[in-house]
């Protein structure tokens, strides 16, 4: 650990605040969030300390194979569920933050309800799976995948991906 972790948190809680003051409101006109008014910048501010968070947690995995020019310890079959896993986050967030038809659907399937989906919401989904398949292309280049490779994703991981996929 470094003698600076301790100034993670603070580092990103103020960076989250001042991502909130510098960014619109995740608020749209039409918004039916069932939240008071009082507490929407709250909301707002912990949506960017989630996104903050979670966005950097990639990063020390990614920075350590490059550092140590190899992936071995990494499981190929993580990459690759992560990778996939937050292709379909990405999928659902964008769907239901653009599209109207999906948003209507889903109103008419939750009692009037709208999705709850927010800017940091897509904006994580779209850095989350961006970094899966650096990490993904990580072990593909380091170590390699497949019979050639120092680390082949396990059968299990392949037909369950395969499914998912298909």
């Amino acid at each position: 650990m470094s003698k600076y972790s301790f100034l993670t948190l603070p580092t990103i809680l103020v960076a989250s605040y001042i991502l909130q003051l510098a960014l619109p409101s995740s608020d749209g006109e039409g918004d039916k969030t069932p939240l008071p008014d009082v507490y929407k910048p709250l909301h707002d501010w912990l949506g960017w300390v989630y996104f903050l968070s979670w966005s950097l947690s990639f990063y020390p995995q990614l920075l350590l194979n490059i550092h140590r020019g190899t992936t071995l310890g990494l499981s190929p079959d993580y990459a690759l569920y992560n990778l996939i896993g937050f292709g379909c986050y990405a999928v659902y967030t964008l769907s239901l933050s653009s599209s109207s038809s999906i948003r209507s659907s889903y109103e008419s399937h939750h009692n009037g309800s709208s999705p709850l989906v927010s800017s940091q919401d897509v904006l994580f989904a779209i850095h989350a799976i961006t970094l899966s398949a650096v990490g993904l292309a990580q072990v593909a280049h380091y170590d390699g995948i497949g019979t050639r490779g120092r680390q082949t994703p396990s059968r299990n991981c392949f037909v369950i991906c395969c499914c998912i996929i298909r």
